[in-house]
């Protein structure tokens, strides 16, 4: 049932993790996957909160909300996290704004987290 469910390029996503992150979200999503959700992506371990700025920056262009707050483990450093509603996960969409936050990351001195969505 889960084959029927996820859609093909989920099953040949390049990258494990997230392919297995994506077939749990075809799985709980029961048939919905193309549906709009709240898409939410994570960045984080920023020490300047001028790069946290400029990254919110980047990030609102394309359309996100983001916060940002102090890390638990290391109030030294901040994490932001970004939303969109209404986000549809397909073949275009995932890989492009997963390689874009990849590239804001690096760019602004933080790292990748990762993402998760609504069902």
């Amino acid at each position: 049932m889960l084959f029927r469910q996820t859609p093909k390029w989920v099953k040949n996503f390049p990258h494990e993790l997230d392919k297995a992150a994506l077939e749990n979200l075809a799985k709980s999503s029961k048939g919905s996957f193309d549906k709009p959700r709240e898409m939410n992506f994570v960045l984080y371990d920023f020490t300047s909160k001028n790069d946290v700025e400029y990254a919110i920056s980047e990030i609102e262009k394309d359309g996100w909300k983001c916060r940002a707050y102090t890390q638990e483990d290391e109030p030294d450093k901040f994490i932001i996290e970004c939303q969109k509603q209404d986000y549809v996960l397909n073949e275009d969409s995932y890989p492009r704004d997963s390689a874009f936050f990849h590239r804001v990351a690096d760019l602004h001195n933080g790292k990748y987290d990762g993402w998760f969505a609504s069902n």
